[in-house]
C-alpha cells in the first residue's frame, strides 16, 4: 500500500513495515516493523495522521504521520478467515461524530465498522452478510454526499454485488447487482 503525503510517501507492506520516505531523495523518515504475523492490510492517509489495519489480528491504528508515534490502536475484529480481505476508507469530509477529526470505515470478516478517527472508538458496525451469489465483500466506500456506505463483492461469472448502508448508523439500504461485461475484445494496435 503506497499513499502520498506531500513531499513524502508511506508505504505499508504485508509483511507489517509501515515507513514513511521522502519522495524525492528515498530517505527514510520513521520505519515501524509491526509484530511476527501482523500484516498491513488497509492504509488511509490523513491530514496528519495515518491508519493502519491487520485482518490476522483485528488490530486497528492510528498513527502520527511526522514521526510515527502510534496514537490508539485497538481490537475491533476477529482475525479474517484465510482469503478475506480487508479494506478502510476515510475522506476528509466523513466525521461522523462531528469532533473535527476523520473517521474511518473498515471492512473485514464481511463486517463495516466505522472508528472514530479521535480515539478508535467504534461508532457503529453492521454485518455485511455474504450474498448467495458471491464471495466476501472485499471494498468499503462512503458517498458523503448522499450518506451511504458502499461494499463491493464479485461472483464466480464476474458480476458486481453492491450493498448500499446508512452512514449514520450502518442500517442497511439496498443490493444491486451489475452484470459482468462480455464479449469484448482487447486491441493492442498491432
Amino acid at each position: 500500500h503506497v499513499v502520498y503525503q506531500g513531499r513524502h510517501v508511506v508505504v505499508a507492506t504485508e509483511s507489517g513495515v509501515l515507513a514513511r520516505v521522502q519522495a524525492r531523495t528515498g530517505s527514510v523518515h520513521w520505519r515501524r516493523v509491526f509484530p511476527s504475523g501482523e500484516s498491513i492490510d488497509a492504509l488511509c492517509a490523513h491530514k496528519k495522521t495515518l491508519f493502519t489495519f491487520s485482518k490476522n489480528t483485528g488490530k486497528a491504528s492510528m498513527w502520527q504521520s511526522i514521526d510515527g508515534t502510534l496514537v490508539w490502536d485497538q481490537i475491533i475484529a476477529q482475525p479474517a478467515a484465510e482469503g478475506v480481505g480487508a479494506d478502510a476508507f476515510s475522506h476528509e469530509d466523513l466525521d461522523h461524530d462531528k469532533d473535527g477529526i476523520q473517521d474511518v470505515l473498515v471492512l473485514s470478516n464481511n463486517v463495516v465498522t466505522l472508528l472514530s478517527g479521535a480515539d478508535g472508538q467504534v461508532l457503529w458496525a453492521t454485518p455485511t452478510e455474504e450474498s448467495q451469489q458471491s464471495g466476501p465483500f472485499t471494498k468499503v466506500m462512503a458517498g458523503v454526499d448522499d450518506g451511504a456506505v458502499y461494499t463491493v463483492a464479485s461472483t464466480p461469472k464476474g458480476e458486481m454485488i453492491v450493498r448500499s448502508f446508512d452512514l449514520q448508523n450502518g442500517a442497511f439500504r439496498n443490493e444491486k447487482s451489475y452484470q459482468a461485461v462480455t464479449g469484448f475484445s482487447h486491441f493492442n494496435g498491432e
